[in-house]
């Protein structure tokens, strides 16, 4: 979750163990709530616990489910919400659904979902390798010379000795100011 001044965005509920997300931060604030794709490590439907708590628009990608009041994204989409002041641009994803660019006021943030080099490398071949390093690459040169604040990557222990490899090539290719690293269980408080 990112709080601004008048905006509250949350990006892939999954669990909030430290109650963060009490029915006082939606007072006063506008918030969006993204879902990037469908896997139960980034959409819980306790979202929607929070639909009369303010003003909120749930932007999900377009193969979730849900019967609430959505819009539905998929990648290549350009939207605008909540009076034109929340810009909402999608990108691919190198495993399911997408990732997202979110420009509100002076802020842009990237969230990938699950946008990565997934270096799988005990189980694929090493032309398999190539074509999945060579398909993220694609996605995310798309975003090079973008001006993004703080990015949201994974980085996942199970990957290795490569759970940085899609950070670094991001570093590199994007150059974002902030990088939060995701799918990593002891995260709390590291930036890059």
């Amino acid at each position: 979750m990112i709080r601004l001044d008048e905006y509250n965005l949350i990006f892939d509920y999954f669990t909030d163990e430290k109650n963060i997300i009490k029915p006082e931060i939606f007072e006063g604030k506008k918030t969006c709530v993204f879902v990037s794709h469908n896997h139960g490590d980034h959409y819980n439907k306790k979202i929607f616990d929070w639909e009369n708590l303010g003003e909120i628009v749930y932007i999900l990608e377009k193969d979730c489910k849900a019967d609430n009041d959505i819009i539905k994204i998929a990648e290549g989409e350009e939207i605008s919400v909540l009076d034109g002041t929340v810009n909402i641009k999608t990108y691919g994803s190198t495993d399911e659904g997408v990732s997202f660019l979110v420009k509100v006021g002076s802020a842009t943030i990237f969230h990938a979902g699950d946008l990565n080099d997934w270096y799988w490398e005990d189980e694929l071949s090493p032309e398999e390798l190539a074509e999945w390093e060579e398909n993220y690459l694609r996605i995310i040169r798309k975003l090079a010379g973008v001006h993004i604040d703080i990015a949201f990557m994974p980085e996942d222990p199970r990957l290795g000795v490569h759970a940085r490899r899609g950070i670094e090539y991001f570093e590199k290719i994007v150059m974002p100011k902030r990088i939060i690293p995701m799918h990593f269980p002891a995260n709390a408080g590291i930036e890059y």
